[in-house]
This record gives C-alpha cells, sequence and structure tokens, in this order.
C-alpha cells in the first residue's frame, strides 16, 4: 500500500495516511464532529483487504453501529478481485471469491455494505443489489435527520 511507502517515495518521514472512515472516527474521538443520527437498518458488511492491511480495524463498522445500523459481518474471505489481477482472470478471481459472493447472495439484510469499489462489483453481480460505503449511510441517516 502506497500509505507504507510514502517514505520512500517523498524521500521523508513516514507519513500518516487515513482511511476516509478512519478519519471520521478520529475526528469525533477528539470532538470535532458529532454522528448523533439514526439509520435503523440491517447491513451485510465485507471488511476490504486493504483495512486488514492497514491494521486500523473496521471504523465503517463502527460508523455504522453509531448511526443505529445493526450490522452483520459477512467474514466469507475475499473478493477474488484482488485489482487487476481479478479483472484480467476473472473465471478464477469468482472460484476465490465464490464463498463471499453465496453469502451476499443468500443475505437477507436491508443493505450491503463495504468500503471496496472492487469488492461492491462482486457482491452486486451475486446479489443483484449494489452495496454502499459507509459513507454514503452516514450521508443517508443525515439526510433522514433533516426530514
Amino acid at each position: 500500500m502506497l500509505s507504507k511507502e510514502y517514505q520512500y517515495v517523498l524521500d521523508k518521514e513516514q507519513v500518516k495516511v487515513y482511511d476516509a472512515m478512519e478519519y471520521l472516527m478520529k475526528l469525533k474521538k477528539e470532538g470535532k464532529i458529532k454522528l448523533d443520527y439514526k439509520l435503523p437498518l440491517s447491513a451485510f458488511y465485507h471488511a476490504p483487504c486493504h483495512l486488514k492491511y492497514l491494521g486500523v480495524g473496521y471504523p465503517g463498522v463502527q460508523t455504522l453501529r453509531m448511526i443505529k445500523t445493526k450490522v452483520e459481518l459477512a467474514d466469507k474471505g475475499c473478493s477474488g478481485i484482488d485489482g487487476g489481477w481479478g479483472l484480467r482472470n476473472y473465471s478464477k478471481a469468482k472460484v476465490v471469491g465464490s464463498k463471499m459472493m453465496e453469502a451476499f447472495s443468500q443475505s437477507k439484510a436491508d443493505v450491503f455494505v463495504t468500503e471496496c469499489p472492487l469488492a461492491g462489483m462482486q457482491i452486486e453481480k451475486a446479489s443483484g443489489k449494489k452495496p454502499l460505503h459507509p459513507i454514503q449511510m452516514l450521508k443517508r441517516a443525515i439526510e433522514n435527520d433533516k426530514s
């Protein structure tokens, strides 16, 4: 990930790079933003590989739970896409991602959620339902609060 290579690219000390949801959680902890909204839905969530690599936990899930969304973690492995490889080798990618795709095709959750747009393509293909990014869920909660 580029966040680990910045020190070599920029030829200086490592720079802290945040995932969008990780940054929102940082702002929340610092008291700079409030997340007092509600979106009482059920969500089936796929954790993207890049968050696992960054080791920041699941800030998107934290955000969803703060807005009263009931979250179930898919925890069915890789989507199989893995960037360009999966797009060039889609028949193999489908095999790698088959457990995840099956889980989404069977889920009865109101919404599907992931931060990974490539995994989202697999989820949509398997289920016919376009997954949302946690920030889109937060936007819905804010909009619902205004109505």
